[in-house]
Parts: C-alpha cells; sequence; structure tokens
C-alpha cells in the first residue's frame, strides 16, 4: 500500500507508544502559532538563544522555545536557507528543549510526559525535513528501512527523538519499553553510522539505559550497561548527566550503593566551566545529584 506524505507516521513509534489512535502527526499538532516578519527574525532569533543559554532557568527555558517556535512557523516554504533561521536547526533546539523541560524542570508526571511527547512531535518534523526519508516511507510502508535515507542533518532528530521515547517509556512502564524496542533499536543503530559520538557520546549513554533498564529476559545486561556508560564517559568525561544516569540505573539495578554513592559524590563535588556547552546541563545534574544522595536509602 502506498502511504501519502501525511500517513506515513501512523507505523512509528510514539504514535502507537502514546497509545492514542486520534493522536495526530507532529508536524500537525501545532499549539497557538506565533509569526514574526522577516525582519523580527534576527531579534527573535537571538533572543531564543540567549534564553537557551539559561536553559537551566525554567522561565528561561520556555521564553525560549517561544521564540524558536515562533521562527519555525514564520518561515516561508520558498525561503530555503533563510539567513537567521534554519528548520533543522529549530527543530533540533526544540525536541532537545522539551527534553529538558520534561527532565529537569517538570515536576508532575503527567507535565513530564506531556512535555516529552511534544518533544517527539518536534523530532518528528525535523525528520520529515528529510524528502528521500519521507520518499522511502511511502514506498516501503514501514518506518525501519527509511532510516538509511537520514544524514548528519538528522543526526539530533534521532537522538532527541529517541531520548523522549526513551524517557516516556521508561515512565509508561515496562511494557512499552518490551514492545518498541526492536525499532528503537533501530534508530539507535543508525544514529550510530552517522555520529556516534554525538552530544557527549549520547548513543553510549543511551545504549547503557537501555541495556540497564531491560528486564534480564528481554535482553537487559548489566555488564554491557557498564561497559556503554564508560565508553560514554570516555568519549566526553565532563558531561555530568552520564555519570548520575549511570548511578540511577547501573548501580542501582546492581545494588551497589557504595558505587551509587561514589558517582553522585563526585558529581556534587565537580568544578564546573561556565564556558562547556552543556553548562546549564551539568549545573542541574549537580542538583539532581544532591536529591538522588537524599533518597539514597529508597534505593538500596
Amino acid at each position: 500500500m502506498t502511504l501519502t506524505f501525511h500517513r506515513f507516521f501512523l507505523f512509528p513509534l510514539m504514535l502507537l507508544v502514546l497509545s492514542c489512535s486520534s493522536r495526530q502527526l507532529g508536524w500537525n499538532t501545532a499549539g497557538e502559532i506565533h509569526l514574526v516578519s522577516a525582519k523580527e527574525m534576527e531579534g527573535v532569533y537571538l533572543e531564543a538563544m540567549e534564553g537557551w543559554k539559561k536553559r537551566y532557568n525554567r522561565k528561561a527555558l520556555i521564553n525560549s522555545l517561544y521564540s524558536f517556535e515562533s521562527l519555525y512557523y514564520s518561515i516561508k516554504e520558498n525561503d530555503a536557507n533563510p539567513k537567521y533561521v534554519d528548520r533543522f536547526e529549530i527543530t533540533t533546539y526544540l525536541a532537545r528543549g522539551y527534553y529538558t523541560l520534561a527532565d529537569y524542570h517538570e515536576s508532575k508526571l503527567d507535565d513530564k510526559m506531556k512535555a516529552w511527547k511534544k518533544g517527539t512531535e518536534w523530532a518528528e518534523r525535523g525528520l520529515a525535513l528529510s524528502p528521500g526519508f519521507v520518499k522511502t516511507v511511502e514506498e516501503r510502508g514501514s518506518f525501519s528501512p527509511a532510516l538509511a535515507r537520514l544524514d548528519r542533518r538528522s543526526t539530533g532528530h534521532l537522538y532527541w527523538y529517541l531520548a523522549n521515547v526513551g524517557k516516556w517509556a521508561l515512565n509508561a512502564g515496562v511494557n512499552s519499553q518490551l514492545k518498541y524496542k526492536d525499532l528503537i533499536k533501530d534508530m539507535a543503530i543508525r544514529l550510530e553510522a552517522i555520529d556516534p559520538d554525538y552530544h557527549h557520546g549520547a548513543l553510549y549513554r543511551y545504549w547503557g539505559a537501555y541495556y540497564g533498564t531491560l528486564p534480564d529476559y528481554a535482553g537487559g545486561d548489566l555488564f554491557k550497561s557498564m561497559l556503554f556508560f564508560n565508553r560514554s564517559i570516555k568519549v566526553d568525561p565532563y558531561y555530568l548527566a552520564t555519570r548520575v544516569l549511570m548511578a540511577q540505573i547501573y548501580a542501582v539495578k546492581k545494588q551497589d550503593k557504595k558505587l551509587f554513592e561514589q558517582i553522585l559524590k563526585s558529581v556534587i563535588e565537580s568544578k564546573l566551566s561556565t564556558d562547556y556547552e552543556s553548562y546549564p546541563e551539568n549545573l542541574m545534574e549537580k542538583e539532581k545529584a544532591k536529591r538522588l544522595m537524599e533518597k539514597m536509602d529508597s534505593f538500596f
């Protein structure tokens, strides 16, 4: 069956994971649309980036996302290379930004789930910017074969799709993880072929969490989890999220309280550089590590 452009995401993961048959495709689920003129684009872009630099602050992040969304909807279809904005870049920021909002700033699970869903929708919009990807899905009638048509411009869309999906499924329960683990794996394999070191060794960090959270009977493997977390740390030893995740997932599942405490203490005591690209994440990971330390006895 030949699929139309507007139907091809009936197959992919999140439509099914979110168990909502009426869910619209990512690029058809716009909220309130705020348009800006071509003259305003430079200023709005600068506002978006200024807020992005301060994403450790919830209000600054939300303002940044608002500005990026305004830019996305204001680009005309025939503007192939706008001077200050590019849809590949904007959709990557938005997919990553909503993940950041959920992971660091939302406290209620329902709000987190909504933010991960929005992050996925923006990643979907980014994936749909690749005509070869869309064409292959239309021809083959499935998602996985089309992944080979994605290039480095889609690296961020692939990863932040995985990140949002992974956190959603983890909180939705083990059945959600198991049901879609093969498709998730296909996406991660494609990301590895494009850019395995993307975002501070993100792929290896993802595999570490993947093998650490799956049940043993479904392919969970603590040894592999440990190897991948260490590989991610080797790519970038200064990115604290890898260490915190290793404590949360690997140390807890292994029931190694000493390792859990050792890792989180090293994070809390880390000296941060404001010049580091992910300084905001490191700042927030230190706070997360403190909260986890306070709840340590509940994990062991």
